[in-house]
């Protein structure tokens, strides 16, 4: 209702236009045929989006004009050079967050965009039977929700030929279940907001399942950096360090943001020589980048680094584990203790001790989880993120600084 919205002066209609709505052809008609005397500098301020806010307080960030039009040329150049007028888009995602990237690419091919209110399976699948769907971009909770499901050997998913995740981080195991079940139509994409959406991409014939451990290697990885993207791993002082090493990945590309607005320190810790420094850790091998964690998400135990997201990796390869977030909370002894919050498959059952030993077995002792909470649920923004610092914070509350992080 319109009433809700007052702050809207004009609606306009495409087609029979009701009462107090504008005529989207009427108002074309009205327009002048000249073209107006300004010049158009498509590296000025076309939009502002905010950070989803996993770690921290939500940030202007400001996009060029053209932002949208080069990241819909990375993706057709770089993962989506096949779509055409007989695809049809299913995004499963909140239509302001990443799909909303994929809109214009898919205008540009003809491409048909079904927008679905519900992201349950129960929602899900019926649509893309019904609808033959082709193409999907979504993120891996759901496809880890998905994947699970009782009834998703009911329908037929064989029209699909690309399904399109990232936002989070998947777990191998996962992904390999997600592969045998719809096929090998995935391709991981990597960004963020500040260099929006394109950083690396896992191509569909990377995502190798059965074969040599160097040729299944990359299922680990993000994938390597777009064609318009310059990509590379540095130390704290900036330096570019040798092939195999961890540090920050920084970027550099047309489609990065201008600047943080109305935060300029913010903006210079960020934007530094013409290079974006994401604040995620990293490492090349092979030409493919693989993410260790946030940088400020690191958990310090006695000296050691630990990294959140190769400890959830393996607790996501427990059979009865769902969902799981690992992060530090305070020890007397090593300063900071790895926990895991896990949430459990319907139905299964698994004890602190089964989860940790389970861990024990496949990671090195001082990574292995201290303790394990049991939960319904985990907290997630409005993209599916899992909030690590709201689970996080809970333990530090009393303390005046987050030691490690």
């Amino acid at each position: 209702e319109r009433s809700k919205i007052p702050g809207v002066k004009n609606f306009i209609a495409v087609s029979n236009a009701p009462g107090g709505w504008l005529d989207y052809e009427n108002l074309l008609a009205q327009g002048s045929p000249v073209e107006p005397d300004y010049e158009v500098d498509n590296r000025e301020l076309g939009h502002i989006v905010y950070s989803s806010g996993t770690t921290g307080k939500p940030k202007g960030i400001m996009w060029r004009r053209d932002s949208y039009l080069l990241v819909a040329r990375n993706l057709l150049l770089d993962i989506l050079s096949d779509l055409g007028g007989n695809d049809i888009f299913l995004g499963l995602q909140p239509i302001y967050h990443a799909v909303s990237s994929f809109v214009l690419p898919c205008w540009m091919r003809g491409v048909t965009q079904v927008v679905t209110p519900k992201f349950d399976a129960e929602t899900v699948f019926p649509i893309i039977e019904k609808e033959n769907v082709t193409v999907i971009k979504t993120i891996p909770i759901l496809i880890n929700r998905y994947i699970v499901h009782p009834d998703i050997k009911k329908y037929n998913f064989e029209k699909i030929h690309s399904i399109i995740y990232g936002a989070s981080p998947i777990a191998t195991d996962k992904l390999r279940q997600a592969i045998g079940i719809f096929g090998q139509v995935f391709i991981q994409n990597y960004g963020q907001s500040e260099v929006p959406l394109t950083l690396a991409c896992l191509k569909k014939h990377e995502h190798v399942t059965d074969g040599t451990p160097e040729e299944m290697a990359p299922l680990a990885s993000v994938g390597r950096p777009y064609t318009m993207v310059k990509l590379k791993i540095v130390d704290d002082n900036g330096i570019e360090v040798p092939a195999g090493k961890t540090g920050e990945i920084i970027v550099q590309s047309d489609h990065a943001m201008i600047a943080y607005l109305n935060r300029q320190e913010e903006t210079d810790a960020k934007l530094k020589d013409g290079w974006i420094y994401t604040g995620d850790i990293g490492r090349i091998e092979n030409g493919y980048v693989y993410l260790m964690d946030r940088k400020g998400e690191m958990i310090i135990s006695g000296g050691l680094n630990i990294y959140p997201n190769e400890v959830e990796q393996i607790v996501y390869a427990h059979p009865a584990v769902l969902e799981a977030s690992v992060f530090g909370v305070p020890d007397e002894t090593w300063q900071e203790a790895v926990k895991v919050a896990v949430v459990l498959k319907p139905g299964m059952a698994a004890t602190e001790n089964e989860i940790i030993e389970f861990c024990k077995q496949r990671l090195a002792t001082y990574k292995k989880p201290q303790s394990v909470d049991f939960m319904d649920s985990l907290p997630k923004n409005p993209q599916g993120k899992i909030l690590r610092r709201e689970l996080r914070a809970a333990y530090w509350k009393n303390y005046t600084r987050t030691i490690g992080g």
